[in-house]
């Protein structure tokens, strides 16, 4: 014999995200989280938290719904900078990873991220990733000559001074790209920033490091004299 009893239609509140009463104590009070309702048996409706456990409520404990605004940004593969740590000295620490999988939980997006340098796999909040990251590429390359700009107290009327040489190797990350350096004086695999290469230097003689030195005096008396026949000028005034 058929039922006469109408199948009751599945509510509305099904699926969705809501702040729900789960439980109460003396000290704290109501004990409120942010849970998905999964289903309803009979007047009851059971809501799942964000780590699977599952909570029989009444409507009323269901306190208000969530209007889901977040999507995820990455996607599984994506090469990503993230903070991976905090210092109370030294603040926020970046780090470089690749994503294995997206967690989404109401508003709340999660990232698996395996952080190469640490070389594990960590959990990401969406709001701890800096963005997308690809490697860097290397400007110059292996066995090319060229020159490197330090500071080596050279007395010329310029600071940097170029020291010539050969690059043995290339060390090319996230962020930056070095590079090992083997000097003409015999000074080998120097690492060196890729802001530091420049153009090989002239190899200039003796005598015409003499005659720039002495053009270089030359220029900075002029500057002098003509700085206090300025003054001069002015106190006449």
């Amino acid at each position: 014999m058929a039922s006469n009893m109408s199948t009751r239609p599945q509510s509305k509140l099904v699926g969705q995200f809501a702040n729900v009463k789960v439980g109460y104590n003396w000290k704290d009070g109501d004990e409120i989280i942010i849970a998905e309702i999964v289903r309803q048996e009979g007047t009851k409706f059971v809501a799942r938290s964000q780590y699977g456990k599952e909570y029989h409520v009444e409507i009323s404990d269901i306190r208000y719904l969530i209007n889901i605004t977040e999507t995820p940004k990455y996607k599984i593969g994506d090469e990503v900078e993230a903070i991976v740590d905090y210092h109370q000295i030294g603040g926020e620490e970046y780090g470089f990873g690749k994503i294995s999988e997206v967690k989404q939980f109401g508003n709340d997006i999660h990232y698996s991220v395996y952080i190469f340098k640490k070389t594990k796999t960590l959990s990401i909040s969406q709001n701890n990733i800096k963005g997308r990251v690809s490697m860097k590429t290397a400007k110059y390359s292996q066995n090319q000559r060229v020159g490197v700009k330090h500071c080596n107290g050279h007395p010329y009327y310029y600071d940097e001074y170029v020291k010539n040489g050969t690059i043995v190797g290339i060390n090319a990350d996230y962020d930056s790209v070095t590079y090992a350096v083997n000097y003409d004086d015999g000074t080998k695999g120097i690492q060196v920033s890729e802001s530091s290469i420049t153009s090989p230097a002239i190899i200039k003689t003796p005598q015409q490091k003499k005659e720039e030195y002495t053009q270089f005096l030359q220029s900075e008396e002029q500057r002098l004299l003509q700085q206090l026949e300025n003054v001069r000028s002015q106190m006449r005034n």
